[in-house]
């Protein structure tokens, strides 16, 4: 069964709009209602849910980017897709659109063809942005409503593990809840922390030598033991940056690069000027990443073998990537010569934060 799509029309002369609506209950998937006045449009909006909306302009009729303005101020929990159609198509007339809200313009007389592919693209994109919202709703909702019963879990098994006398059995027992439970919190404060710079972070930017912040990183690894790191970097670079999140990314692919190759292998963290960009490398003799996995890993909650991976979901390449991402910079994931991996940094100094 097709799902259905809402698609609410705000037009003031029906007369101008009969060639859409014949258009529109010719296709089964689109459930249609109408809109005459601002007023209307914004009562249908809260009762119908719309997924698109179409809004004629027409001279001396209906101001229709005074609509489009009210629908967006007033419609703050969905993300209905605002078309504007207009005969009215100057470059001025687009940006005015685009200004009050509207996510595309059609010029009148349409084309049956074009105006069916669009409403099939916004559809397919109104459904994909309102899921990653909920995503992070319920991400952020699991972190939060967790955070209580695992604190007790961690407690409890702390307190138990106290306890004299405990037959060995109970003691593997309590170290494994421990353990888990332990993980679980990990990742979860992962997700915290990815959904919180996901949403953008204010950068608190400051002159330094990059090389200072990684040292300080490779001196505070959060492993006992790990293989040799060596460094090669210029102390002459210096730009301003926000080196406690830079720091953080530092640290994420360090861990990574530990976490996935020998312990007596060799890590090489590099960072050198060209031209007018800072480029850090950090491979490792680890078994290298296939070409699949290097284009996804900073996707977030990635694993290629999602059933029984056990190495972690990506989240702290994911995390990587929007902070050099909001620095202006960007981040690739290679093939060392080695045959390990070997993540690339590219920033710009002079990019304007």
């Amino acid at each position: 069964m097709q799902k259905t799509t809402n698609i609410l029309i705000v037009n003031d002369k029906p007369q101008n709009g009969y060639t859409l609506v014949e258009i529109l209950c010719s296709q089964p998937q689109y459930v249609l209602r109408s809109a005459s006045t601002i007023g209307e449009a914004l009562e249908q909006v809260a009762d119908f849910s719309p997924e698109i909306i179409v809004i004629f302009i027409f001279k001396n009729g209906i101001d229709g980017h005074e609509a489009c303005i009210k629908i967006r101020e007033e419609n703050l929990y969905s993300f209905p897709k605002i078309i504007l159609i207009s005969d009215h198509c100057l470059i001025e007339d687009r940006l005015k659109g685009y200004a009050a809200g509207a996510d595309d313009f059609i010029a009148q007389p349409f084309l049956e063809a074009e105006l069916l592919a669009k409403l099939k693209v916004y559809s397919k994109l109104q459904r994909i942005e309102e899921l990653e919202v909920f995503k992070t709703t319920a991400l952020n909702l699991l972190c939060h409503e967790t955070r209580t019963p695992l604190n007790g879990i961690m407690l409890g098994s702390e307190l138990l593990s106290e306890v004299e006398d405990l037959p060995q059995s109970a003691k593997t027992y309590i170290e494994m809840v421990e353990s888990c439970g332990r993980k679980i919190q990990q990742l979860l404060e992962k997700i915290s922390r990815y959904c919180t710079i996901k949403e953008g972070v204010t950068l608190n930017l400051e002159e330094k030598c990059i090389c200072e912040s990684i040292q300080v990183v490779v001196q505070t690894l959060s492993v006992e033991k790990h293989p040799i790191i060596r460094v090669s970097c210029d102390r002459s670079i210096r730009f301003f940056a926000d080196w406690k999140l830079l720091r953080e990314v530092f640290s994420y692919i360090l861990n990574n690069s530990i976490k996935h190759g020998p312990l007596s292998g060799i890590i090489q963290f590099c960072c050198e000027q060209i031209s007018d960009n800072v480029v850090i490398t950090i491979s490792d003799e680890g078994p290298g990443i296939d070409q699949t996995s290097r284009e996804k890993i900073f996707e977030g909650l990635y694993s290629p073998d999602i059933l029984h991976h056990h190495k972690g979901a990506a989240l702290s390449l994911a995390i990587a990537k929007e902070i050099i991402e909001q620095h202006g910079g960007t981040i690739t994931c290679g093939r060392a010569e080695n045959g390990g991996s070997i993540f690339k940094i590219v920033l710009a100094p002079t990019y304007e934060l």
